[in-house]
């Protein structure tokens, strides 16, 4: 999937046309902050706002288990919505963010709404659903913020 808001061939774009206002939750949980309308190949829907959101147990366009991130290294979590108001997350590469966080490929049929970026310092250390988004761990920084749809460049 490309790396930014998407058309296809009958030019139906993939966007959000809101800000999200994705921050954590309470422990592992996320919230959506304010409504927001997006479209998935030009269809729109609406999604109200919503807290405490239950973490997910996969990966939202692998459906495979999160990998842990170590210390030393980073990576985005991409926060989507499918046709349904569900939320996913898509985990994207492990790295050590010396040129940035590279974006994960994206399923078709989720709207990318924001990201979670995580850095572990040396002595920091993630999992997706264990470790507190409320409050993180000893040596890990976390960065919410909202997306129209995917970047092209790394997040720095």
């Amino acid at each position: 999937m490309a790396s930014h808001a998407t058309t296809n061939s009958n030019g139906g774009i993939t966007a959000c046309f809101g800000k999200a206002g994705m921050a954590a939750g309470t422990t592992t949980t996320s919230t959506i902050a304010n409504q927001v309308d997006y479209a998935i190949l030009g269809a729109m829907y609406r999604k109200a706002a919503a807290s405490n959101i239950a973490a997910v147990s996969t990966d939202a366009t692998t459906g495979l288990a999160f990998l842990p991130v170590p210390a030393s290294r980073g990576c985005l979590f991409v926060y989507s919505l499918n046709a349904a108001g569900t939320l996913g997350v898509t985990q994207g590469p492990i790295s050590d963010g010396s040129a940035g966080y590279q974006w994960p490929a994206m399923i078709q049929t989720h709207c990318p709404i924001g990201y979670l970026k995580v850095v572990c310092a040396s002595n920091g250390a993630f999992v997706w659903g264990t470790s507190s988004l409320a409050s993180a761990p000893t040596g890990v920084t976390y960065t919410f913020a909202d997306r129209a749809a995917m970047g092209v460049s790394p997040v720095m």
